[in-house]
């Protein structure tokens, strides 16, 4: 039979090593975003696109866009990765705004939307515009409608 003092250390150290599993997993797992600085980005551009951004970059509260050659390049953290998606003209469906946001509805079926936070969605819409990526500026959207293509 099994002495009392060797059932409470098992049971200790069984704990111990659950809760040490949970606490790496948390740490390891969860990893605070960051987004990255205006001058990381514009290299991650550099990288992706070949050439250097066009023009001043626009900022939101969670990511950094950048003017290209073909149109914008939006960088933004995902989890505790950095991602970057390129919009070229035709790419965008349609555009609600609505509380400080920008959505995006794309025509692509691996990103079907970009969520763009912004206290001011009407300068974002016309700085896309400016980018080539909409025809114009989108009131529809602005209003709360949808514009559409």
């Amino acid at each position: 039979m099994t002495s009392p003092i060797a059932l409470l250390l098992y049971g200790l150290f069984v704990l111990a090593a659950i809760g040490g599993i949970g606490w790496l997993l948390k740490r390891l797992g969860h990893a605070e975003a960051a987004l990255p600085t205006r001058d990381a980005a514009a290299a991650l551009v550099k990288e992706a696109t070949g050439a250097p951004p066009q023009g001043p970059p626009f900022e939101t509260e969670n990511a950094v866009l950048f003017r290209t050659r073909e149109g914008a390049c939006i960088v933004r953290s995902h989890g505790s990765h950095t991602h970057l998606r390129n919009l070229v003209p035709g790419d965008l469906r349609r555009a609600d705004a609505q509380d400080h946001k920008l959505r995006l509805r794309l025509r692509s079926f691996e990103e079907p939307v970009v969520t763009l936070r912004t206290e001011d969605p009407e300068a974002l819409s016309r700085w896309l515009a400016e980018a080539g990526v909409v025809p114009g500026p989108l009131p529809e959207a602005l209003s709360g409608g949808a514009a559409r293509r």
